[in-house]
């Protein structure tokens, strides 16, 4: 055994080559050719394709070929002159090591790649084929005349390991079967007239690879039965059913029942386009649906097994409760796995209500509120046993109120009552006391037309979780950020922006059952200034653009919009920016359109002695490998993710270079932000200061305390009164790489295990050191020391 073990390792470590700096070898992907130097006896080259294909690389007589995965692992070869085919539904990237065969005389040889089709598949008609240990795969289309189950099964006969996988019109997984044996089957539901692609795959350097494929009805597409069905899903299968139209609307449920599993529900029209879904981290999934004269695809989608094999789900309908359109309305519901009503209220001259969920004997239940079809509105989540809050419903609109167990095993019965709003109106600031046998306050406040309100609450006991709900027109967030080396479990903001005159409610509360702090809650007006002229004097230019109120639940954010006001707040108040040199972009405000409008605006007013600066907290994001230029090392763009749009790299570096006459100072606190850098080179006049490397994503609020509190001074490191840029990233920097990327905890130097977490931060899980660039033409003054 021991033998046979060592004999694995040695092979393993034969497969594997050492692969040549990407950096010094050409990159080309489909419908190009290349000329690769041979001379020494072999040459390299990548290549690169982010579509599902297949690729055919073609090479001379007299040249071998390899092809590596960006490990160094074999993942095939051909002989003199072959031609090799490779599968990009595997990976982006390949390295291909081109050798002269024996008696080949060329010092360069010329490698061409194209796209390869894929073969009409037809049912219930085999066919034959090979794939030879210079082909990856094979690909197939397959679209039904009519909608069904269909088995897609594939023989080996040539004694390889085969394998097979299916993918949905969009190229998501459907299905795989990858035993050892080569003899495969994967049994899809499909709709008439959609296209899916079938790959089969070698993995096995012996035999011939030939194989029989075929695929055939195996009866009806699955119809949901409304009153339930329970279902188990495994890694790499979807499960799909067909949802008749109705007449009445019903709340569809998708409950998991293992431990730690996540699963998301998608629903489609039948053309295949994306209606509405569900995409939580909760163990329930809701949706509501109205009635329509179509029928729907219900998509149940396996996210995270948890530390389960196979996932087990149950799937249901309910029918909505009763609909009061006057207050006070109370009713009893009795929640039960699949028979709990929601209760619906309309109101007939909108306004702001208090709504109140107690569950019986204190149990730890949740509340949904839908405020039409798809998921959620908003979803309060306590440990209290009871949920109690503010919520705007505007005249005419009907809001449902669904009391639930997060815990599919636990039943009882919950009290909703709804009434008129009883709160205090807010202006400036207020101190009280949350405790537990007091557990929620409620405010409402004003807004005029074209104002932001900075609502902002601090928990004077740092360990007393306390959080923010606002409602309003279009308007429903939860601020619920926890303790951190910078905040308290009570410190929270949510920013509004009113474009029209409204009333707000504020709900602050005790997300645990216990525990008591004062508190302090303050409401600032923010006016917005349209921007001054250029001034011959020396000056300051700012925008500062924070997202914490995603227009998709799944990627709200606490307390990225409180980044955007505090640097607002820190231009204005202690460096003595005059508010018509900033502009502050929050939530929907920020919109791609209004950023960049408000770059170019303040990149043409200012002067050669002025200084701009471009201040971003939200969401990042990384594109695909060929979506980038030369300058990035992965070919990747990154992308800074606005309300609405996302804007990548490029835009904003040529945005800069066509404007920019002063110094800009970048500061940009989101996922992937590093790979900004790579956009400016020196000379460029640009500092860029980012939360994290390009390939990376961090947790919210990493960069901007850190920013702050060395623009503030503790940057000074020669104590002048003054932050110069260098200072300011030196010490940036120091600091970034004091922070434990598991839990963001503050580290001492030379710590390799997190006190608070317990992570041993070493190898792979060692600190990251982020990407900073100093592209400036020389070191500036940039803030004044107070």
């Amino acid at each position: 055994m021991e033998a046979f073990m060592l004999s694995i390792i040695l092979s393993t470590v034969f497969l594997s080559v050492v692969l040549p700096n990407s950096a010094e070898i050409e990159t080309i992907s489909a419908g190009q050719q290349a000329v690769v130097d041979v001379s020494s006896g072999s040459g390299w080259i990548r290549i690169l394709e982010d579509d599902y294909v297949c690729l055919e690389v073609s090479v001379p007589d007299g040249i071998q070929m390899k092809a590596y995965d960006a490990n160094g692992d074999i993942l095939c070869q051909s002989e003199s002159g072959d031609d090799m085919i490779l599968s990009a539904f595997t990976d982006y990237w390949f390295f291909v090591q081109l050798i002269c065969a024996d008696g080949c005389s060329s010092s360069s040889a010329r490698i061409s790649v194209e796209e390869v089709f894929s073969s009409e598949l037809l049912s219930s008609t085999a066919v034959e084929g090979a794939l030879g240990r210079n082909v990856m795969a094979g690909t197939y289309t397959f679209s039904p005349g009519s909608a069904g189950r269909w088995t897609f099964r594939l023989e080996g006969t040539g004694g390889t390991d085969l394998d097979l996988e299916v993918y949905s019109p969009n190229m998501s997984l459907w299905g795989s079967s990858m035993s050892l044996e080569g003899f495969e089957t994967v049994t899809v539901s499909v709709l008439a007239g959609e296209e899916v692609t079938a790959v089969v795959s070698r993995y096995g350097k012996t035999g011939s690879g030939e194989y029989e494929f075929s695929v055939e009805p195996s009866g009806q597409f699955p119809e949901f039965d409304p009153f339930g069905i329970t279902e188990s899903i495994t890694p790499g299968e979807i499960h799909r059913y067909l949802i008749p139209a109705g007449g009445s609307s019903y709340f569809l449920d998708l409950a998991i029942l293992s431990w730690g599993a996540d699963i998301d529900l998608m629903i489609r029209d039948t053309s295949g386009e994306y209606l509405m879904g569900s995409q939580s981290y909760s163990s329930i999934e809701t949706l509501l649906l109205h009635p329509t004269g179509n029928d729907v695809v219900a998509d149940v989608i396996l996210f995270d097994t948890g530390d389960n094999e196979t996932v087990l789900y149950e799937m249901y309908t309910r029918e909505p409760g009763p609909l009061s359109n006057v207050v006070p309305v109370k009713e009893v519901v009795n929640i039960d796995s699949r028979s709990n009503l929601p209760v619906g209220f309309s109101s007939i001259h909108g306004g702001l209500f208090r709504i109140s969920v107690n569950f019986e004997k204190t149990r730890d239940g949740d509340v949904r509120v839908f405020r039409g079809a798809g998921e959620p509105a908003v979803t309060f989540a306590t440990s209290r046993g009871n949920e109690e809050f503010l919520l705007y419903v505007s005249e005419g609109e009907t809001v449902w109120v669904d009391p639930f167990f997060a815990d599919f095993e636990t039943t009882g019965y919950a009290t909703v009552r709804i009434s008129a709003a009883d709160a205090i109106e807010m202006e400036g600031e207020y101190s009280g006391v949350i405790s537990g046998d007091s557990p929620a306050e409620y405010f409402t406040v004003h807004a005029e037309p074209e104002t932001i309100l900075d609502i902002a609450l601090t928990g004077e006991d740092r360990e007393v979780d306390l959080d923010l709900f606002v409602s309003g027109p279009d308007l429903d967030l939860i601020a619920e950020g926890w303790l951190s080396n910078v905040d308290a479990a009570g410190d929270e903001a949510v920013e509004v922006y009113a474009e029209d005159s409204a009333e707000y409610g504020i709900t602050v509360y005790l997300y645990d059952r216990d525990g008591q702090t004062p508190f302090s809650l303050e409401v600032n007006r923010i006016e917005r200034t349209p921007l001054a002229g250029p001034s011959p004097e020396p000056e300051i230019w700012a925008i500062s653009a924070g997202i914490s109120g995603y227009a998709s639940s799944a990627d709200i954010l606490n307390r990225a919009s409180m980044d955007a006001v505090e640097m607002y707040d820190f231009l204005i108040e202690e460096q003595g920016v005059e508010p018509d040199h900033v502009i502050l972009l929050v939530d929907a405000l920020a919109t791609s359109e209004e950023f960049i409008s408000g770059i170019s605006s303040l990149l043409r007013s200012a002067g050669p002695e002025d200084k701009v600066i471009v201040f971003y907290s939200g969401h990042g994001d990384q594109s695909h490998p060929g979506s980038g230029g030369s300058e990035e090392p992965d070919s990747a763009n990154e992308y800074l993710c606005l309300y609405d749009d996302d804007i990548s790299d490029d835009r904003m570096a040529s945005l800069i270079d066509s404007l920019a006459v002063s110094p800009v100072f970048l500061f940009f606190d989101a996922c992937f932000s590093g790979g900004f850098v790579n956009d400016f080179s020196a000379g460029s006049n640009v500092l860029i200061l980012t939360a994290a490397r390009e390939d990376l994503s961090v947790s919210e609020r990493i960069l901007t305390p850190i920013l702050l509190q060395g623009s503030r001074g503790d940057a000074d490191s020669n104590g002048n009164g003054y932050v110069s840029a260098l200072e300011l990233m030196t010490y940036i920097d120091e600091k970034l790489q004091l922070i434990c990327p598991e839990c963001d905890a503050e580290l001492s130097e030379n710590t390799y295990v997190c006190p608070d977490c317990g992570a041993v931060l070493k190898g792979d899980n060692a600190v990251p050191r982020p990407q900073q660039g100093m592209f400036l033409i020389e070191d500036i003054e940039l803030w004044k020391v107070r």
